[in-house]
């Protein structure tokens, strides 16, 4: 899990003040209906106090020990006379699995996933896919059903697996052969479990590394827009899932292959896994770019050929809810 943005973490905190705050309206509310019990409590912290005083100077704790038992059954008497809840002086976290911090024995909590997953949605990009998702998936759109049906059933297998521990993909075929939708649908499956994502076109990401570039080499650049910028070339690097959708469309430039190298082995250093959509066959990935970056894709990526016909041809696909979304 990689850094808690800080909306959410301030989030937790602020949970956490709440409950102490409601404990001491709690205890004050009871202490005014029941006096006896506060001075039950006040001397409860006095021969306690004193036990560990006594203990620090050596002293025979004892007598100490003897008031703290008889308090406690004094209290524990009262309560269940008054029918007070035991735990009126203890803090009532919002979630009681991690006590609103968030983690539990190191784990992300489900409360946690439950902030994070509007966080990381809005950074996604799926937004720009809607209706894409297994749910959607029929395999009545593809001319041959036997050919998807493995993929199809290996993207379950690759959303369980660790984070760390997914491949890199390469969804290569003809336009409208469900590549995209595949891929979009791993990637929002992915986000459904708090894993932060980005589903980007490589022209978009070619122009991101192409702007920072700029902006770090201008002598005044504009504060906000290399904050802007800084934050998304960040984010293609250090998400857990970059999705580079249509790989061969972005404009050619002198630097797409050098960026697109150090963009894949920046996250295969780190062990975040990417998947690449392309309409370019392996042998026109060679010659589209240079020979280093080509061995990487055949070399570091798990590779899937979709074939078939174009979906949005099918009739049926044209006359779903779904009609161009796929890809």
């Amino acid at each position: 899990m990689g850094a808690v943005p800080a909306e959410v973490m301030n989030t937790l905190s602020d949970r956490r003040t709440q409950s102490e705050v409601l404990r001491s309206r709690r205890v004050a509310k009871t202490y005014e209906q029941y006096p006896e019990l506060k001075e039950t409590d006040d001397q409860l912290r006095y021969f306690t106090a004193e036990r560990m005083l006594f203990v620090l100077e050596n002293r025979d704790e004892n007598e100490a020990i003897r008031h703290i038992e008889d308090l406690k059954k004094k209290k524990s008497a009262f309560l269940s006379l008054n029918k007070i809840p035991e735990n009126y002086d203890q803090v009532i976290p919002f979630c009681p699995s991690c006590s609103d911090e968030g983690f539990v024995d190191g784990k992300e909590c489900a409360c946690l996933r439950e902030l994070l997953l509007p966080v990381y949605f809005d950074d996604s990009g799926i937004s720009r896919h809607p209706g894409v998702s297994f749910s959607d998936f029929s395999e009545d759109f593809y001319s041959d059903p036997d050919k998807i049906r493995p993929i199809r059933q290996f993207s379950d297998v690759y959303v369980d697996m660790d984070r760390n521990k997914r491949p890199n993909l390469l969804f290569w075929g003809n336009p409208g052969t469900g590549k995209t939708f595949m891929a979009i649908s791993i990637a929002r499956a992915i986000l459904m479990r708090a894993e932060p994502v980005l589903v980007i076109r490589s022209s978009e990401l070619i122009e991101t590394m192409d702007e920072s570039r700029t902006l770090k080499r201008s002598f005044n650049p504009d504060p906000i827009r290399e904050s802007e910028v800084g934050a998304k070339r960040e984010k293609i690097l250090e998400t857990d899932l970059l999705v580079i959708d249509e790989l061969g469309v972005e404009a050619k430039g002198p630097y797409n292959a050098a960026d697109l190298l150090f963009i894949l082995g920046e996250r295969h250093q780190k062990g975040k896994a990417t998947i690449i959509t392309t309409n370019l066959s392996l042998a026109e990935l060679g010659k589209h770019y240079d020979q280093r970056l080509h061995s990487r894709m055949i070399g570091d990526f798990t590779i899937f050929h979709f074939e078939g016909e174009d979906i949005r041809t099918k009739d049926i696909y044209r006359k779903s809810d779904r009609g161009g979304r796929i890809s």
